[in-house]
């Protein structure tokens, strides 16, 4: 029982088995901050292919649209 209580460190990583016709990526833009105790925005730069995204196998992926976000945490617009 002791060895439940010890920390390890793991990792988690994600699998696709097999590739969708349609793919929607949402990344995590806001954060907690224990600190503060707040919510923080994240505005690190994400960049992905305008034309096309080769992900192997000859499956291909285009950008058809991007949803942003303009505010804070708790209040904000998002636009298209």
């Amino acid at each position: 029982r002791s060895r439940m209580l010890k920390k390890v460190k793991a990792s988690k990583t994600p699998e696709i088995i097999e590739l969708p016709p349609h793919l929607t990526f949402v990344l995590k833009r806001f954060c907690y901050n224990s600190t503060t105790h707040h919510k923080q925005k994240i505005n690190s730069y994400f960049e992905f292919p305008l034309n096309e995204f080769d992900w192997g196998n000859g499956v291909r992926y285009r950008l058809k649209g991007v949803i942003s976000h303009f505010g804070h945490p708790d209040a904000g617009h998002y636009t298209s």
